[in-house]
């Protein structure tokens, strides 16, 4: 596993996308060309930020077909705003081997995927360190074992000594308590004037503001494919490194951790975004931008 953990994983139809705060981009590239190493794959195309990894012969694939085991895939390191994501993607499909390569392809990048969710999502845990590649000969595992803890002794239960029996006294007499206060009744207080909450500046007022749209509609940044979104349901706001949600209005309304978005609402990467039937991230709405 990776000596550092992602913040946000998101499957993706033709891979895996991963984000981190706080790495820089070459330790990703380092941890992410180990896991392919443990995996059988070596880079056979670009460079370790966006190169093309395979694993199996070209020529083996010509002369077996689908029978051949072999597999492309292409990864992209890059910083967004103040994360690095890391983006696995299948660069074959695996129909030059017909139905049966086409299956097999599938079935790789679904083990690649959970493989990938285990070396950059799992905690290291204490004393963890770093294990060889695989043995010549031998089929890699998803990741290398980790070393389990040691686990203390269980505490020695001394036994319990008999407490000698106690004298049993007579009850004292409780004393009359006190008749409670009477209660006076309050005056009404005069009514005060409700302010209003201040509201964060509108759309475009604020310098370097970039605005996505978001609902269902194919005309909209963000194209969120649910019935039950409206065609225009809300605004995602990025202002230097601070990302805020707008309600446009719609029917079913938005919510950020179960609360309604009245005014423009501060989100963060892990916070549960209500759009319609939908409850996603801030990354899994920034993975559906066209």
């Amino acid at each position: 596993m990776a000596s550092f953990v992602g913040v946000s994983f998101l499957p993706t139809k033709e891979g895996a996308l991963v984000y981190f705060q706080g790495i820089d981009p070459g330790a990703v590239a380092s941890e992410t060309g180990q896991f392919f190493h443990w995996q059988g794959y070596r880079l056979e195309e670009g460079h370790p930020f966006s190169g093309i990894y395979g694993k199996g012969s070209v020529a083996g694939r010509f002369f077996a077909g689908g029978f051949a085991d072999r597999s492309k895939i292409q990864i992209r390191i890059e910083p967004e705003n103040q994360y690095c994501r890391l983006t696995m993607a299948k660069a074959m499909s695996g129909a030059g081997g017909g139905i049966l390569g086409y299956h097999k392809m599938g079935k790789e990048i679904e083990r690649l995927r959970q493989a990938l969710y285990g070396f950059f999502m799992t905690p290291p845990p204490p004393g963890a360190y770093a294990q060889p590649g695989p043995v010549p000969g031998q089929a890699p595992g998803p990741y290398p074992p980790r070393p389990m803890p040691p686990q203390a002794a269980p505490p020695q239960v001394m036994p319990q000594q008999a407490m000698p029996p106690q004298a049993i006294m007579p009850p004292q007499a409780m004393p009359p308590q006190a008749a409670p206060p009477q209660v006076m009744p309050q005056q009404a207080m005069p009514p005060q004037a409700i302010m209003p909450p201040q509201a964060m500046p509108p759309p475009g007022t604020t310098p370097g503001e970039i605005i996505y749209t978001v609902g269902r509609s194919v005309d909209m940044s963000i194209c969120v494919e649910d019935p039950l979104v409206s065609g225009y349901q809300a605004r995602l706001i990025c202002v230097g490194d601070r990302w805020y949600i707008e309600d446009s209005g719609a029917s079913t309304g938005t919510y950020v951790n179960g609360q309604p978005v009245v005014i423009r609402t501060a989100v963060g990467p892990t916070d549960q975004i209500g759009l319609g039937g939908h409850q996603v991230t801030l990354p899994q709405l920034m993975a559906l931008r066209r």
